[in-house]
């Protein structure tokens, strides 16, 4: 796969804070994958990017909020989905309510914008996951879950999915089958790179548009590869003072 962005260990476990900062180190990496978003593939940007990762806990709802955001500030309009009913977090992260959601979308014939909420950020629209269901599985494999697609496609330019982790479940690759393009998030530093290729066996049996890797939580101290260098401490550093010679 090609490697979309490289992003930065948040110093204090606080990826969120940094977000808010676009000077942050985070900030100009997730910018840094926008832009490698807009030429990953030959038609530009997929309108429908499914973000998701083999395991729990390795960055992908950061990675989900993160592009959201960036683009809804190019004036893009924006949905971002929550697609984890089975431990959503959309809500806490952006301080909405789970009242109504995915969930309540797929149990019924309501229309889109009964689920969809405002929020802080012009142009960004979240669906959170709604109430959490005995089967999320099978809700997701229904056709009303390509109904819900293809009239977000209607009304936004970027529809960003947060969905669950790969390995242990199906509803990621099921939901890779619907979407335009896929970006899987890849943890630095976790000792598991037969639990990537199981999880990319998994995905790549349903024949999905892989856009490529986003490698996050990286330290590039530790860092040895070719990464490292660019995305070291001082490449960020934003000097207060003209630089001398």
């Amino acid at each position: 796969m090609s490697l979309l962005g490289v992003v930065p260990k948040s110093a204090d476990d606080a990826p969120d804070q940094a977000l808010l900062d676009p000077k942050s180190p985070i900030s100009e990496a997730y910018n840094s994958l926008r832009g490698s978003l807009l030429y990953s593939t030959p038609q530009g940007l997929p309108q429908i990017i499914l973000v998701t990762s083999a395991q729990a806990a390795e960055g992908k709802t950061t990675t989900s909020l993160a592009i959201a955001s960036d683009f809804a500030r190019m004036g893009r309009r924006v949905l971002l989905i929550d697609a984890d009913m089975r431990r959503p977090s959309l809500q806490s992260r952006m301080n909405v309510s789970n009242e109504r959601g995915l969930s309540t979308l797929l149990t019924s014939s309501d229309p889109l914008e009964h689920a969809t909420l405002g929020s802080a950020q012009a142009n960004l629209t979240p669906l959170p996951a709604g109430p959490i269901s005995p089967s999320p599985t099978e809700l997701l494999s229904t056709a009303r879950m390509e109904d819900i697609l293809q009239t977000a496609v209607r009304q936004f330019e970027v529809i960003v999915v947060d969905s669950p982790p790969i390995l242990g479940l199906a509803d990621a690759p099921l939901m890779s089958a619907l979407v335009d393009g896929v970006i899987i998030v890849v943890e630095a530093d976790r000792s598991r790179r037969g639990a990537l290729k199981s999880a990319l066996r998994r995905l790549r049996a349903m024949r999905p548009v892989l856009l490529g890797a986003v490698l996050t939580k990286c330290d590039p101290l530790k860092s040895a590869n070719r990464h490292s260098e660019y995305y070291g401490h001082a490449y960020y550093q934003y000097e207060s003072t003209e630089a001398k010679d």
